[in-house]
């Protein structure tokens, strides 16, 4: 009897038979792609007395599964997120975690995804090192979608899925990548005060780490800078307010006055 058992355990445990395999993880990998670096330029039309750099920035998704995000709970302007995760077997259902916020963009209109990329400007150091960071912008929120295919990606191209921005679902297919071009609101640098010589511009995806990816080591890439003496515009003057220079006469009347008032008090006591 014993042996019949056993034998019968044995049997089903070679065939692979009666245990389902546990559900695996379909994670994207999260890039920065360098070449979108390259399109910036330098102006002094943002802020009046202030030089930025302008830059675009792209991040690829070069993982083994999408980065789907969908909507939580609102509260105010802000709405809770989950990261969907895909699952093998096909056919599972998305693990769900929780993955930081939507944040409503007024300038755009429509919800983004709250500290999606960051953008540095970095000392080079002999060798080509990375050195200390001079200017930093404030972490960019974006709207994600497929704008195009990654043509550095190596596998297979999934198919283009997320292709408007809403408060529902965004994301970014496998093999494709999110472009936010350096006329938008927000993608710029305040490098005022950078002098001559030769720096990294740096973009980081998920800085937070909100995301679960298949590589949490490959966020970040940068290209290098090289400004010259006559690179850089030169800032236009902060034009004054056109009453001040009333409002400054107005006051130097007042102090004046108030003057020749405690001269004349102090007269008055001594007589």
């Amino acid at each position: 009897m014993n042996r019949v058992l056993v034998a019968f355990a044995v049997t089903a445990f070679m065939s692979g038979g009666t245990t389902p395999s546990p559900a695996q993880d379909l994670l994207p990998d999260l890039i920065i792609n360098p070449a979108r670096l390259m399109d910036h330029e330098f102006v002094k039309d943002i802020v009046p007395g202030r030089i930025h750099i302008r830059l675009s920035n792209s991040t690829p998704n070069i993982g083994a599964g999408e980065l789907r995000v969908v909507e939580g709970p609102i509260i105010g302007d802000e709405q809770t997120i989950f990261q969907a995760i895909e699952q093998l077997p096909v056919g599972s259902p998305a693990r769900l975690r929780e993955a930081g916020q939507f944040v409503f963009h007024g300038t755009h209109g429509h919800f983004h995804v709250d500290d999606w990329a960051q953008y540095r400007i970095r000392e080079v150091l002999p060798g080509d090192g990375v050195g200390a960071i001079l200017f930093e912008g404030v972490k960019t929120s974006f709207c994600l979608v497929d704008s195009a295919a990654y043509t550095g990606f190596g596998g297979t191209l999934g198919p283009r899925t997320f292709l408007t921005c809403n408060d529902n679902e965004q994301g970014i297919a496998v093999g494709w990548e999110d472009i936010y071009f350096k006329n938008l609101p927000d993608q710029w640098i305040d490098i005022t005060g950078l002098t001559p010589g030769e720096y990294w511009l740096e973009s980081e995806v998920d800085p937070e780490d909100h995301f679960l990816e298949l590589d949490e080591t490959n966020n970040v890439d940068r290209i290098k800078l090289v400004i010259g003496v006559d690179t850089l515009p030169v800032p236009d003057e902060i034009p004054l307010h056109p009453r001040l220079p009333w409002l400054l006469s107005f006051m130097i009347v007042l102090s004046s006055a108030a003057i020749l008032r405690g001269k004349s008090k102090r007269t008055g006591e001594r007589t």
